[in-house]
């Protein structure tokens, strides 16, 4: 098998990484964005590495009769590493002027993970935590794809070398089982492990497989003359899937699985069936096609971090501004795919020996810059301004929304467990009980998402002001998933209880909808049930929120009072018909219905709270409450007797 230049492959990583861009770029077009399915061009990737892979790989061995593993890794070290590295190098002058503190942590953490070839493990366990920013403003996110394709490298060839020496009969048999199970599991997975079949490997393994097969196949049954019926329509039938794909499915749970062979089998087609008297063939190996395939690797590269620093420049960049972005993008490409990627590949140009001190110097830089910003917690004191600005308050919302979980994270470390989520329930919530044994107190369980956390915290941090009650508090997500709501009648907490509280953000018909089993089977149980309607919403003014744009506009003459005024009449009503629907509920089920906007806004002065007495910022987002928030808000439910309990 002799492993020959196919242009046509350059013209499919065209498609596919001009997809990727335009798809991440998000030009509005209808009620959504162009090229909505843009995001599987990573898929079209995977495709064709495990086909170029393979074929790298059996050639070698049908040559040599031999595979050398370290020669083959040099090659994947001189492919990826140095336009990797360039990348990094130049982003973190930008990331250190641009990104604030926790955003610089996150972004120092990702380059770390991206050098282990780990990447794809470190966004699957970070982009899961509930309230954590669009995931277009981490500027090095799409390594998640080349992480799952290092693991590949280091995994498959060790595979395939064995199935040479011991079983070469069965390569076929073998691959196609793998490729079976590893689909299966990938379906299996978007079900309820959406995050994780998204990002790891053994749910992608099936993409690089295909490609893996595909080589086989063609090592086995070599094209010959191309006048058949099948080489003049396959080619097009596969970019008809291909392109079918990328304008029309749209990203959810049930990717990467049974939906995403349509890419997967298009690509293969096209790889298979290319022949230069094919239209399909001709068009991909077409100059133009060609020469953007052959910088798609910088392409892909440059374009996320330039994206997404461009949009933490400006969060709402027109249109204009994302056309430059694009231009940028190529023009760095073009010097890297130049300047770096040609030069490293060719070791006459760059020997090993330099291209190791090369890499070796460029990761020292990297890492060093990493643990420094990770250590000193983001180097807040970049931004002296901003701290005059603020003074007491914290500018960095993201570490404002992250405290607000420390009195439950603390509660937990305390016995041993871990952390607390928004959306489900923590082992120390299914499994210790919170509450003592004292028969004068009463039990008071907060159940909802992260709502209800902030709920807690008003109470639980003002717990003497409510000497005869206990608090403890259980995460649900507002799907209400029943198997989250059956750990809840499970829990020593919710059955020790006298008083349960639900506390959501209605936003969803599945929560309206299963609020009425919620509180009669708590009823059934013989609790007191209360029902908090939704917490006062707020919307932002140019891109920021309230607090932050009145303290950065109004320094020299702050008002507290003008900013509660200002939260007044800035408040988001989208949830009103979700609180009508709630108080009907109430009603109908003869319950308490809490209001939350009672201890948050005052209707006669025209005022809500975004600000404590001490001069503290109330709010890290819309509308859920900082611990200063809470702690003052816990007083105000003392002071108006909120809390009716029986």
């Amino acid at each position: 098998m002799e492993l020959k230049y196919r242009p046509e492959i350059d013209g499919l990583r065209t498609i596919a990484v001009i997809a990727v861009i335009v798809y991440h770029a998000e030009f509005a077009f209808g009620s959504g964005y162009f090229l909505k399915g843009g995001f599987l061009g990573v898929d079209v990737f995977f495709v064709i590495s495990g086909f170029l892979i393979t074929s790298l790989i059996m050639s070698e061995w049908r040559r040599s009769g031999r595979f050398s593993f370290a020669n083959f890794y040099e090659r994947r070290a001189r492919r990826l590493l140095p336009a990797l590295l360039t990348v990094m190098l130049f982003s973190l002058p930008f990331a250190w002027k641009l990104l604030i503190p926790t955003r610089l942590v996150d972004f120092s953490k990702s380059l770390v993970a991206s050098l282990l070839f780990g990447s794809n493990f470190y966004w699957y366990e970070t982009l899961r935590e509930y309230g954590t920013e669009s995931a277009l403003l981490k500027p090095f996110l799409h390594t998640w794809s080349l992480a799952v394709e290092e693991q590949y490298y280091i995994i498959f060839p060790l595979i395939l070398i064995g199935i040479y020496r011991l079983s070469k009969n069965y390569m076929m048999v073998i691959l196609t089982v793998i490729f079976i199970l590893s689909l299966l599991f990938a379906e299996w997975g978007t079900v309820g492990h959406s995050s994780f079949a998204f990002y790891m490997l053994p749910t992608r393994f099936w993409e690089l497989i295909s490609g893996s097969l595909l080589a086989k196949i063609l090592y086995l049954y070599p094209r010959g003359k191309c006048d058949t019926l099948l080489d003049h329509v396959m080619p097009f039938f596969g970019l008809l899937l291909v392109l079918f794909s990328i304008f029309f499915i749209e990203f959810d749970s049930t990717h990467p699985g049974f939906v995403t062979l349509l890419p997967v089998v298009g690509t293969v087609l096209i790889i298979w069936f290319a022949n230069k008297e094919n239209l399909v063939t001709r068009v991909l190996s077409s100059r133009p096609f060609v020469g953007i395939g052959v910088i798609s690797y910088s392409l892909y590269l440059w374009h996320y971090p330039i994206f997404a620093f461009g949009r933490v420049y400006d969060t709402s960049a027109p249109v204009s501004d994302k056309l430059g972005w694009i231009v940028l993008t190529f023009v760095l490409s073009v010097a890297t795919y130049i300047f770096i990627e040609k030069p490293s590949r060719r070791r006459q140009v760059v020997t090993l020996r330099t291209l190791v001190i090369s890499l070796f110097a460029a990761i020292i830089i990297v890492s060093a810059f990493s643990f420094y910003t990770i250590k000193n917690d983001g180097v807040k004191e970049r931004f002296p301004k901003l701290i005059e600005l603020y003074g007491k308050n914290e500018f960095d919302n993201m570490v404002l929304q992250r405290s607000s979980w420390n009195v439950l994270r603390d509660l937990a470390e305390s016995q041993g467990l871990g952390r607390s989520w928004g959306q489900k329930p923590s082992a120390f919530e299914m499994e210790r009980l919170w509450f003592s044994g004292s028969p004068v107190t009463k039990k008071v369980l907060i159940v909802g998402d992260s709502h209800s956390k902030d709920v807690f915290n008003a109470l639980y941090l003002n717990r003497d002001y409510f000497p005869g009650l206990e608090f403890a508090r259980f995460g649900i997500g507002n799907l209400l998933l029943p198997e989250h709501v059956e750990k809840l009648y499970e829990s020593k907490n919710f059955n020790a209880a006298d008083i349960v509280i639900f506390s959501f953000r209605y936003n969803s018909k599945e929560t309206l909808q299963g609020i009425p089993a919620l509180i009669d089977a708590a009823k059934s149980r013989s609790k007191q049930v209360l029902l908090a309607l939704n917490t006062v919403e707020f919307n932002e003014i140019n891109d920021r929120l309230i607090f932050d744009d009145y303290t950065e506009t109004h320094f020299r003459n702050f008002s507290a009072g003008e900013l509660k005024k200002l939260f007044f009449d800035n408040q988001n009503h989208e949830m009103d018909e979700a609180n009508k629907s709630l108080a009907e509920i109430a009603k109908d089920k003869d319950i308490v219905l809490l209001d939350k906007a009672d201890y948050i806004c005052d209707m006669e002065s025209g005022t809500c709270d975004g600000i404590t007495d001490e001069g503290y910022k109330t709010f890290y987002d819309y509308g859920h409450y900082t611990l200063e928030g809470a702690g003052y808000l816990g007083r105000r439910m003392y002071e108006i007797n909120w809390l009716e309990v029986d």
